[in-house]
């Protein structure tokens, strides 16, 4: 996978853009890709996560 790609990718997780979403704007059938790059998206402050899953 390019660097610009993973970085594009990174960067669409990071902004919680709509799974569905990013799979069809990046053309990813399966996702083995966005596996690959999670380690590099940054992690949620604790009581930022627990507000979000609140919210659900």
């Amino acid at each position: 996978m390019g660097r610009t790609r993973a970085t594009w990718l990174v960067d669409a997780v990071e902004a919680r853009m709509y799974l569905p979403t990013l799979m069809a704007a990046a053309g990813l059938t399966t996702l083995r890709s966005i596996d690959r790059i999670l380690p590099y998206v940054r992690n949620l402050p604790p009581d930022q996560a627990a507000a979000m899953l609140r919210e659900l």
